[in-house]
This record gives structure tokens, sequence and C-alpha cells, in this order.
């Protein structure tokens, strides 16, 4: 059993011609991603490529990788990068990021050239509470603010790639969710010129994009995986054609993480036929739950869980891990403070959601 990482350090096949780029390296690039590289010479807003390897350096690795939800797992994934021969030559450019407090975007992308590819990588969420946010949004906005900048991010990279060139979308999470967006919204020309297109457990949309006539344009090139236990992949999707990945040493939403994916001994995933009941039962009832629930009411409840959040000092789910007695004693003055009725509608609410969840788990065959 093996995972990204040993790939990485094991894979030195650089000949891209023999050996073309494939999903794993394309799983691997979407989580790189999650870096912040806002300081990094060209790679930030620049359409000049520059060589990956000027991020090697100790206090650079740590600085960009902090605030990524698998901090550790991605200091030696990057750290095994610089020494890997497949990705020796790797080189970025244009990246681009925005978080809005204030518009509720918490948005990244950039494009990688990795042999003669290029991988146009959307960030999924990070560690900050505005991104959790933003995913909550997803329940209850037909088109985030995010969606129209990936749209227009990738018409402006797809214009200063060489006609003819292997182009491939890609996201992890929510990125996932913004690459098949950016991919199905694009006008046709920039469709055809798209080599495949992949969601890595990327959540889905509140209106079904998948039975659009822009989405079957591009259904062919599309790929969609999942792991065995996936919780965040199959919310609010409505789509039956995705791979599920077996995971190594975890369970639960544990399995969403890249790190956990098993590969084989000739370099793909390990697939399974179908996925852990568990995860079938949650995701019947979590879309169950949002069917009940009208717009605004879901609108309502992201605010209120977030205001909350916000007032006891919460902005980073980093802080989750720290000193949490602080954090605790604050979230009792605030539960303090909520109305009688917005307790009992939230209670109310969790304990409907739980229900649900145990009739899928247990009452029918799923």
């Amino acid at each position: 059993m093996k995972n990204i990482i040993e790939y990485v350090s094991e894979y030195n096949r650089d000949d891209f011609i023999e050996y073309p780029v494939n999903s794993v390296d394309i799983l691997i690039l979407a989580e790189l991603s999650y870096y912040e590289l806002k300081k990094f010479g060209k790679i930030y807003k620049s359409f000049q490529f520059e060589n990956y390897s000027l991020l090697n350096d100790k206090e650079i690795i740590k600085k960009i990788t902090n605030h990524t939800i698998d901090k550790d797992y991605n200091t030696i994934l990057l750290t095994e990068i610089f020494k890997s021969n497949r990705f020796k030559d790797l080189k970025a450019a244009f990246y681009t990021n925005k978080d809005s407090k204030k518009d509720i975007v918490q948005y990244a992308s950039m494009v990688f050239q990795l042999g003669n590819s290029y991988i146009i990588a959307f960030r999924g969420t990070d560690m900050s509470l505005l991104g959790w946010e933003e995913d909550m949004n997803l329940t209850f906005l037909d088109k985030l603010p995010s969606h129209e900048l990936c749209v227009a991010f990738l018409k402006e990279v797809m214009d200063q790639l060489p006609l003819g060139a292997n182009i491939y979308l890609a996201g992890h999470s929510k990125g996932g969710n913004f690459a098949t967006f950016a991919a199905t919204f694009v006008p046709p020309n920039y469709q055809e010129r798209i080599t495949k297109i992949y969601d890595f457990d990327g959540p889905g949309y509140k209106s079904n994009i998948f039975t659009c006539k822009q989405f079957l344009n591009i259904e062919s090139k599309y790929n969609k995986l999942v792991p065995y236990d996936s919780i965040v992949g199959t919310l609010m999707i409505d789509y039956s054609k995705y791979k599920v990945v077996s995971a190594i040493g975890a369970n639960g939403i544990s399995q969403h993480s890249p790190f956990r994916w098993e590969l084989d001994d000739v370099n793909d995933f390990v697939y399974l036929p179908k996925m852990s009941k568990t995860a079938r039962a949650f995701d019947l009832a979590f879309n169950d739950w949002l069917a009940k629930r009208d717009d605004k009411t879901k609108q309502d409840y992201t605010k209120a869980i977030f205001d909350f959040l916000y007032k006891c000092g919460i902005k980073d789910l980093s802080q989750l891990s720290g000193e949490i007695i602080p954090l605790f004693k604050k979230a009792i003055e605030q539960q303090k403070k909520l109305k009688k009725e917005d307790k009992k509608e939230a209670y109310s609410a969790l304990f409907d959601l739980g229900k649900i969840y145990l009739y899928y788990r247990f009452k029918r065959d799923t």
C-alpha cells in the first residue's frame, strides 16, 4: 500500500511522451494549489512560467504549507517533490487568489506545466473559517462569487496557452467543484481544447448542472473520484458516474485527505466497486435534510452559525487544536445570548439530521 508521497519518491519516469501525465500526478498538483504563493517571484499573477524549485528552501516550505489542512504531510510531499526526477522540471505561473469576508470568497487558482501538459488547478477549502462559510453557501446559492472568478480565470489562462496543448482542469474538494463549474460554463471553443477534468471528492451544486447542455458537452472528459467513506464528494451530487478509491488507515471524513488515497503497483488508484454503506447513508440523509429546508432557512442557519463562531474569536480552524478553554468560555457566553427560539430551531435541525441519517443507515438497503 502506498500514497502520493511514496509515488513522488519512487516514480522517477521523466519521459512524458512514454509516461504521460496521469491522474495521480494531477491529484498531487491539485494538492499543491493549497500552498500560499503570493510573495514568490513571477508565479504570482504573472504568466511567465517559473521553475517550482525556487521554493526549495526549508523556511519557504514551512511558510507556504502552514495554512494547509494536512500541514505535516504537505511538508513531506513538497520536500520529496524537490528530490523527484519526475517533477524536477515542474513549472508554475499565474497564481491568483482572493479572500473577501464581505463577499464570502475564499478562492485561489494557478497553472502548472508538467512535461508537455498544462494543469489548471483550483484550490479547495483551506483552514480559514471564511472558506467553510463559503462551502455552506453552496447549499442555498445557485452560483457563488467564486464561480464567476473561476470561469474568468479559465478563459484568461487558456487565451495564453498554445493551441493543441494538453490542458487539464483539476481541484480537490471545493476546488473540484470550481474546476467542474469552470469547464461547464466556458464557451464551447474553450471546452473543445480541454483534455480532461478531474474532480477529486468535490461537493455538488444547489442546481444540478450535470444535466445541462453545457456539461453534457464535456461529460466525456469529466472524471470524478471519491474515497470509500466519502462525506464531501457526494453532497448535493446528482451524478452517479464516479469512481470509488480505497483509502489507507482512515475512516469517515479523514478519507477526504488525498494523502489517504491508496495507489497500486502500476501507479494508479486502487478502485472499489462502491462506497461504504455509512457514506451512502450520510449522502441520502444530508440531501434529504437540505431538501426539507428552503433557501432562506439554510441561509439563516449559516449566518447564525458563522456569526456565532466569529463572535467566539474563531477565524481559523487551527485555533481549535490550540488552547481550547478560552474558546470554550467564549462559546458558552455566546450561547447564553442566543434567543430561545433560535436555540430550539438549531437543536431541532441537528436532531432531524441525525434521525434521517439513522433511518438510511439501518432501515434501508443503501
